[in-house]
């Protein structure tokens, strides 16, 4: 049992901005570097990294010397955490009342069609969240340099 969650492309930009974080070890990166690192808009990349802030993320350092750092280790940043601060916590599934007005003679029948929609989606998610919870931020590195390792 699967389900398709449509996950923008801001979820690998924001898993970027982590990993540019990580290499720094918590000296801070600034707007610009990520701005070069990542080539996307400055504008854009300030609605990812304020997105970042506010769930706690990364922290937003003031002065000469300021930039993000990282607020928590790789291995305690999930990927459900970068999912709900970049999308976030909103259900996937929206009900509509399109199944009442396909069934609109047989309201009783609608009614159940749509909670069993609702359940199905819900099971879904909890699934898919369940799962992306598990993966953290340094699973991912090591995942990707012990494939290069044995690629090479």
């Amino acid at each position: 049992q699967w389900m398709f969650v449509r996950v923008s492309k801001k979820i690998e930009q924001a898993c970027g901005i982590l990993i540019i974080l990580a290499e720094h070890h918590n000296s801070p990166v600034t707007n610009f570097e990520l701005n070069q690192r990542l080539d996307m808009s400055l504008s854009y990349l300030m609605k990812l990294t304020r997105r970042l802030v506010k769930k706690g993320i990364i922290i937003s350092t003031k002065g000469v010397s300021g930039g993000f750092v990282l607020a928590k280790s790789m291995r305690e940043i999930t990927l459900l955490m970068v999912v709900e601060a970049i999308e976030g916590t909103e259900p996937s599934f929206t009900k509509s009342e399109l199944i009442q007005k396909v069934l609109k003679d047989k309201p009783q029948i609608a009614q159940k069609v749509m909670q069993a929609l609702e359940n199905s989606f819900a099971t879904a998610e909890r699934a898919w969240r369940s799962e992306l919870d598990k993966v953290t931020m340094e699973s991912l590195v090591k995942l990707s340099l012990e494939g290069g390792k044995n690629d090479d």
